[in-house]
């Protein structure tokens, strides 16, 4: 038998220089790269093609991280300049960034570059000539493939290891298009030949490591000068008697049964070496961590397997994401520090919340109250005191997880747990005397909680992984605050976290967590700045003590300034409820340049989100890329909307005045990462804004089922949109605003009433109806308020006094214990029969005059009406 088969059919030439081409380098090269092509040849003999194809395989990888190892090694001990440094820097990063390496990354990323690299450092290296020459020349790459022939990455990942055993004829197919680039490998590495490869064990025995058996040494080679146990030499006499020594540790190294072991990869927090002989296995261990920070930090002096950044690392880390926050907010036009006005008393409570022992910090307010701007202060000031602080928005953990976002920010390894670094984190905080600031803003518009199943709404998954990552008593150092709406807060989240009190501040009062108005300090200093910007003519003293009132609310301040630019203000104070503030503003951008269509644009867009919102895909947002895929499409929904944005050379001029406008801040372009890809997205810039044009749109699509403008939309449109939309603070206000807006219109509350009287056992109707109430008195609908409440109160029943009276001496019965089952049985049926009666009364007396006691509108004697008469 020939001593080896060919599966090509070679003249006899070539069959010969390939044969002396094998027997050379199965007895030359080092035993890591012959005894794979060693084991090849012997199971083609016996027609074994599928463990042979799997040995030449193993041979392409094993000699791509061999002469990648080599060439790394060269580069880094014979030159020096910026473009190896380079080189060699981009290796290392890859290596520490791509946990773990594939064989296309060795390759495509390590291989290539230091060969192209090298070829251009070290042109006259033996290695390196041959390998520029045979593997990775001009007329093509060996590796690679072309475009009749499959790169040895993609073979290798279609055939080695494949789960369904393939016939020996296949294999034998895959060997016979392998065999030449064989060949072209073997010459590549032929200028080891001229190598030898030495390593030292552990009782300090040198070891010849050349061809398929390896020896013992009688002594250690002369020119191995004191060498290390477990160390890999290659040596290499050169031209002159120059000699050329390199150790190929920790990257190469023998193990104490003298396995010689190739690095492969980072596996998180281990290496993982693979060997050619048959009786290793995979090696993934941390034992040579040290070895291999140390060499790679030669290059890299951040490198660190372990990626324990030290405190001022990790506040590097927190500092550029949280001034990434901050350029955005500031791009999005959410917040300008030239308009902002301090809480002081929110500001106080901070510091004492930062001084007490609690680590939990709910900041709560209306949507519009100024959460985000106090938040933007509050990160600036700590960003100029040079602290750790990181900001987030709320709506981004919609786009990853909580813990993917921190594991990312601080690079590190998404496989490894995430307690080990916030671990990590508190402790070196607690090392150097400091506290972790984490801000959360407006955790109530995360709609839905990235990865979730669906089971748990957004804000409170959001929640719970605040909770459960940097809530816990191990984390004193932690100082968490969150900003979210009211109704969020009490009708979703803290209804869930009755056993969180003990890590939430309490400072004695509600009020001290949360964000409301401005106060008569406040207002005066920030009416003065937006008069000044805002150019109007009214001065402050001159302003109505009813109006003072509304432009405590900044939304309203803000929206008035816009309303009024360069004038004076209205004199009227319903002209400063939000309904009518967002009234005029579109009006005016109706009578502005290109104003119909930016009027279309707002209500279009109010349309879309609305009608996703009741098909139960709660979204405020639209984006940019779905636009314009909708540009030829007129069948999507987007389609019209998408004409009135986009033109051929650009976006439409409306479309830019509804963005540019930092006077009249209508919508906003904001960026997210998602799939490690930016999107962008058109949002509303106010929530409030935003809830008042899905109103519009909610009235708009009722009146087109055939109702009339004069007759109130009936209970029933409110309790289907209820049953049928996702329910949460935006859709609640959105019907709160379309139910008071159409009272206004009809002058009608028979809906109000009915949805009261006879759905007020309902929860989520009782919510709307608060909602409504509370509206109403805020914002000092003063005539419409008395109105209702004489309506609710003298609303009566067929004979009521009667049944009254019959609850009433039943009530009695039960208080003496002189109930039975009878008594019992008729105090449901009254309680039932009364109900809508009670429901109204209870609305109105319980919530609404309740409420009206504690306005500053009655505290300062500003009603016309008398409130008490109700009591």
């Amino acid at each position: 038998m020939a001593k080896y088969i060919f599966l090509q059919d070679y003249s006899l030439e070539i069959s010969e220089q390939y044969s002396r081409l094998l027997s050379q380098h199965i007895e030359n090269l080092p035993y890591t790269l012959s005894f794979p092509i060693y084991q090849a040849t012997q199971k083609i003999k016996t027609e074994q093609y599928g463990a042979a194809m799997n040995h030449v395989l193993d041979f392409f990888e094993i000699s791509v991280q061999y002469a990648s190892i080599l060439l790394f090694f060269i580069l880094k001990q014979k030159t020096t300049n910026n473009t190896t440094h380079k080189a060699l820097c981009s290796v290392v990063n890859k290596i520490d960034n791509k946990r773990p390496l594939s064989f296309g990354d060795w390759v495509n990323d390590l291989f290539i570059p230091l060969l192209t690299t090298a070829s251009i450092e070290l042109p006259e290296h033996p290695f390196v000539k041959s390998m520029r020459m045979h593997v990775c020349s001009k007329h093509g790459n060996i590796l690679l493939g072309g475009k009749k022939e499959a790169s040895i990455v993609q073979i290798r990942n279609e055939y080695k290891g494949h789960s369904t055993t393939l016939s020996e004829e296949i294999y034998r197919g895959v060997l016979y298009t392998l065999e030449e680039r064989v060949m072209k490998m073997l010459n590549g590495l032929s200028a080891l030949s001229d190598y030898q490869f030495y390593a030292i064990d552990e009782t300090g025995t040198a070891w010849n490591l050349k061809s398929i058996e390896t020896k013992a040494l009688p002594s250690v080679p002369q020119h191995l000068h004191s060498p290390s146990p477990l160390h890999y030499y290659v040596y290499r006499e050169g031209p002159n008697d120059q000699t050329e020594i390199t150790d190929l540790f920790p990257l190469i190294f023998l193990n104490p049964q003298r396995h010689v072991y190739v690095f492969q990869s980072l596996k998180d927090e281990n290496a993982s070496y693979i060997s050619s002989n048959e009786n290793a296995i995979t090696y993934i261990s941390d034992a040579l961590n040290e070895e291999i920070d140390t060499c790679f930090q030669n290059i890299i002096p951040s490198f660190d397997i372990s990626k324990e950044l030290n405190w001022e690392e990790l506040k590097t880390c927190m500092t550029k994401e949280s001034m990434g926050f901050m350029k955005r907010i500031y791009k999005e036009k959410k917040y300008n520090q030239e308009l902002f006005v301090d809480r002081e008393r929110l500001t106080s409570t901070l510091y004492q919340f930062w001084e007490s022992d609690k680590t939990l910090f709910p900041l709560l307010g209306e949507a519009g109250q100024g959460k985000t701007s106090q938040l933007c202060y509050w990160t600036e000031k700590l960003l100029e005191q040079k602290k750790a602080v990181l900001i987030f928005n709320g709506a981004d953990f919609s786009n990853y997880t909580l813990e993917q976002k921190i594991k990312a920010l601080f690079g590190y390894n998404y496989k490894k747990p995430i307690a080990r670094l916030l671990t990590s984190l508190h402790e070196k905080a607690e090392q150097n005397k400091a506290y972790v600031y984490f801000f959360f803003d407006a955790i109530n518009e995360c709609l839905h909680y990235y990865d979730s199943d669906g089971q748990e709404e957004g804000p409170l998954h959001l929640y719970r992984s605040i909770r459960q990552l940097l809530v816990q008593e191990k984390f004193p150092r932690f100082k968490v605050l969150f900003t979210c709406r009211f109704y969020t807060w009490k009708n979703l989240i803290q209804r869930h976290c009755t056993t969180d009190a003990t890590y939430i501040y309490h400072a004695g009062d509600e009020e001290d967590l949360a964000i409301r108005n401005f106060t008569d300090t406040e207002i005066k200093q920030a009416y003065h700045i937006y008069q000044r910007l805002y150019q109007m003519t009214t001065s402050y003293e001159h302003i109505d003590k009813k109006i003072l009132i509304r432009l405590k609310d900044p939304l309203i301040l803000k929206f008035a300034s816009s309303n009024y630019l360069g004038k004076s203000l209205s004199e009227s104070a319903i002209d400063y409820t939000s309904l009518s503030l967002f009234n005029k503003m579109l009006c005016d951008i109706r009578n502005s340049y290109a104003g119909n269509l930016q009027y279309d644009i707002i209500s279009c867009i109010g349309d879309y989100l609305l009608n996703k919102y009741m098909k139960g895909f709660p979204v405020s947002t639209i984006s940019t890329e779905s636009l314009k895929e909708a540009y030829h499409e007129t069948d999507s929904a987007l389609y019209d909307l998408s004409r009135k944005i986009y033109k051929k050379d650009g976006i439409s001029i409306a479309y830019a005045e509804l963005l540019n406008k930092a006077e009249r801040p209508i919508l906003r372009e904001t960026e997210r990462i998602i799939d490690n890809s930016p999107v962008n997205e058109i949002t509303f810039v106010y929530e409030r804004f935003f809830e008042f044009i899905m109103a519009r749109s909610f009235i708009k699509f009722q009146r087109k089922k055939g109702m009339e403008k004069s007759k109130p939309i009936p209970a029933e449109a409110y309790l289907e949109a209820l049953d049928q939309a996702t329910v949460n603070v935006v859709f609640i206000g959105t019907i709160r605003n379309a139910l008071v807006i159409d009272c206004l219109e009809t002058q009608n509350y028979s809906t109000l009433l009915e949805l009261t009287a006879l759905h007020g056992d309902n929860y989520i109707v009782m919510q709307l109806l608060t909602e409504v109430m509370n509206m109403l008195i805020r914002e000092n609908y003063e005539n419409e308020l008395f109105c209702l409440i004489d309506k609710m109160l003298s609303e009566k029943i067929a004979n009521g006094n009667e049944l009254i009276s019959q609850l009433n001496s039943i009530n009695k019965k039960i208080e003496s214990n002189q109930a039975n089952e009878e008594v019992i049985a008729n105090y449901k049926l009254l309680s039932q029969k009364l109900a809508p009666v009670i429901r109204l009364r209870k609305l109105a007396s319980v919530s609404t005059i309740n409420g009206i006691l504690l306005t500053d509108y009655f505290n300062e004697n500003l009603y016309k009406n008398d409130a008490l008469k109700f009591l």
